[in-house]
């Protein structure tokens, strides 16, 4: 919650309403986030044959 409260606090600073959907949303981002993504990225892994499969499509730009 820490960069969440940061940026409330920022915005307060410069001068926009901080109402109860603000503070809200600002309490309830991080936990929401921690409880999806593990999910989502557990669920989205790239097959082993889509993996090597796009490795071969990158060129080499000969040591650049």
């Amino acid at each position: 919650m820490g960069m969440e409260a940061l940026v409330l606090l920022i915005g307060w600073l410069l001068g926009g309403p901080m109402l109860f959907g603000t503070l809200l949303f600002c309490v309830m981002i991080g936990s929401s986030a921690g409880l999806v993504l593990p999910q989502y990225w557990k669920n989205n892994q790239p097959s082993a044959w889509s993996d090597k499969r796009s490795r071969g499509r990158v060129k080499s730009l000969g040591g650049i």
